[in-house]
């Protein structure tokens, strides 16, 4: 019996090294291509592109079912940009709050003749709106279709050559969409998709467009996620990036060359949530054709989305993120460790399989069996203390790696607010991380039951945090 512990435990162990390697090598990459995007930023005339008009235009889609409380905010923000030319399409997908009505009577909307073309499958268009205010601003109304159903609604209206997917509780930077355009701008050939950065923006007040108080949330759920968003971004995606086997471009912000979008297929309306699908489409089909292209993940483009303050919430949304990758991954499972995907095939499916996948399931597991066999009298306590160093000492070292990253680098945190970061970051893995497996686990057997449910999230909504205006 001992023998068969003994087994478990030196498995666990061998997997904790095993994914904190890996994570430690993203990190090491990350750190490095921060620091050269950051000097590529600095040598960047932002001003100079905004001013061209050799910079391409482009449409940001913004799909919204009752999202009330959020709608106008985001809608402000993103007319609110610094770009040399852009449109704003907000697709209200059957929303039966007052969404739509709110819209009206911010935005001065009328009715619109602008041509809409049925290119990608969608749900059935009500009508179609511009704005009095902004000649920029159009808006949709459908009927309810889904999220990816939505953006192909999108897709369809939109008259540019490149289009940024974003959430209607999305906080736009003045400068989020020229930078984020940086690549596409430098390499218009091999550049289709770009990710930005993602970051949690509870406690910020949002007047007239602009971001006008920054401040840390109160509750501790958020400041657990604002220090997960960062490790994700900065010491994972940016690292993937580098090699050309970045899976996800987020739904909340990013950027797609839109006849490359049109010829895959537009949005998968089967699939629970279609960012990570996408994503893997695109490496599958240009990979297939043998196309030179790169998608692209940014360090300094930043937006700001509402994390779940309320476990419900953050349960339903974690849920919903994991079948999504279940699906997405089972979709395009005949990548996984095939050359003719290059890096994709070899080295970013084989991850997302052994810790994304798998991993849950080890990570419970490990915690039953290193716990037990302590308590059983099978395990020494030199080997409990190795396995918490592993398991809590060194992902807050990788979590505090990540706020320095963004310290340095980009400066959003005052001083005492980089200590409570930190502070957080150690108690992450003391209950917030294994919150989080328990739910991966729980959401495996859902898939497995084929649930498809996208789940109801509380928002308080910036405008609740201040009077929200239209600019």
């Amino acid at each position: 019996m001992s023998g068969l512990w003994e087994f478990f435990v030196a498995l666990s162990l061998i997997y904790f090294v095993g994914i904190n390697l890996c994570y430690t090598v993203l990190t090491l990459i990350s750190f490095l291509q921060s620091s050269l995007r950051v000097r590529q930023a600095k040598a960047t005339n932002f001003d100079l592109l905004v001013q061209s008009r050799l910079t391409p235009p482009v449409s940001i889609l913004i799909p919204a079912h009752n999202e009330e409380p959020m709608i106008v905010n985001a809608v402000a923000t993103a007319l609110a940009v610094d770009y040399p030319e852009h449109e704003v399409i907000v697709i209200n997908d059957g929303s039966t709050d007052r969404t739509l009505r709110r819209l009206i009577e911010t935005f001065d909307l009328a009715g619109s003749e602008k041509p809409y073309r049925a290119t990608l499958p969608a749900s059935r268009i009500r009508r179609v709106y511009y704005s009095k205010r902004h000649p920029n601003l159009f808006v949709i109304d459908k009927e309810n279709g889904g999220k990816a159903d939505a953006l192909n609604a999108g897709v369809n209206l939109s008259r540019y050559r490149y289009v940024c997917n974003t959430d209607a509780d999305t906080i736009f930077e003045k400068d989020s969409l020229i930078r984020i355009m940086r690549p596409v701008v430098r390499d218009p050939r091999r550049v289709v998709a770009v990710g930005g950065q993602v970051r949690v923006g509870n406690g910020f007040r949002v007047r007239g467009g602009e971001i006008v108080e920054r401040h840390l949330p109160t509750a501790l759920l958020p400041n657990f996620q604002i220090v997960e968003y960062l490790r994700t971004f900065l010491g994972n995606r940016v690292g993937w990036s580098s090699v050309n086997a970045m899976l996800l471009i987020s739904g909340a912000f990013g950027m797609w060359r839109r006849d490359v979008l049109v010829s895959v297929g537009g949005f998968n309306r089967e699939i629970t949530g279609e960012d990570l699908e996408v994503t893997m489409r695109f490496h599958r089909v240009l990979r297939k054709r043998g196309e030179e292209y790169a998608v692209v993940s940014l360090p300094d483009p930043v937006c700001w989305t509402e994390a779940p303050e309320d476990l419900s919430s953050f349960y339903q949304q974690r849920n919903r993120w994991h079948r999504v990758l279940l699906e997405s991954y089972w979709t395009h499972r005949e990548m996984l460790l095939n050359h003719t995907y290059g890096t994709v095939g070899l080295l970013g499916m084989p991850y997302y399989l052994f810790f994304e996948i798998i991993g849950p399931f080890m990570e419970v597991l490990s915690y039953f069996v290193i716990f037990g066999a302590f308590g059983l009298g099978f395990l020494e306590v030199e080997t409990l203390a190795l396995f918490l160093l592993l398991s809590v000492g060194y992902t807050t070292f990788l979590n505090v790696t990540a706020i320095l990253i963004e310290e340095m680098h980009y400066n959003t945190y005052t001083l005492p607010e980089v200590f409570r970061l930190i502070f957080v970051g150690f108690l992450d893995n003391l209950g917030f991380r294994q919150l989080t497996m328990v739910i991966r686990v729980v959401a495996t057997f859902d898939w497995m039951s084929r649930t498809k449910a996208w789940g109801t999230i509380t928002r308080r909504g910036y405008s609740r945090l201040s009077e929200a205006s239209a600019p």
